[in-house]
C-alpha cells in the first residue's frame, strides 16, 4: 500500500501519518483485491478484517509505521 501523506509525527523508531479511513479502505481494496491473505495477530490484514466496516466512514486515523533497523 502506498503512503502518500506528509508525516504527522515521528519517534526514534516510528513514523506517524494522518489519513482518512475511507482512503485507507480504498487503498487496501485496490492492492489486495482477489488475493488470498493470511491473518496474523497484528498486521494490516487482521486490522482490516476487524475494522473494515468502520473504515468505510469518513473519519481520521493515525497510522504508525515502525522502522526496522
Amino acid at each position: 500500500m502506498s503512503i502518500y501523506k506528509i508525516p504527522w509525527s515521528f519517534t526514534e523508531n516510528e513514523v506517524v501519518y494522518l489519513s482518512r479511513t475511507s482512503n485507507f479502505y480504498n487503498d487496501y481494496i485496490n492492492v489486495f483485491a482477489n488475493q488470498k491473505v493470511q491473518l496474523g495477530n497484528s498486521d494490516v490484514h487482521s486490522f482490516f478484517n476487524k475494522y473494515g466496516d468502520k473504515l468505510k466512514d469518513d473519519n481520521w486515523m493515525l497510522i504508525k509505521l515502525r522502522v526496522k533497523k
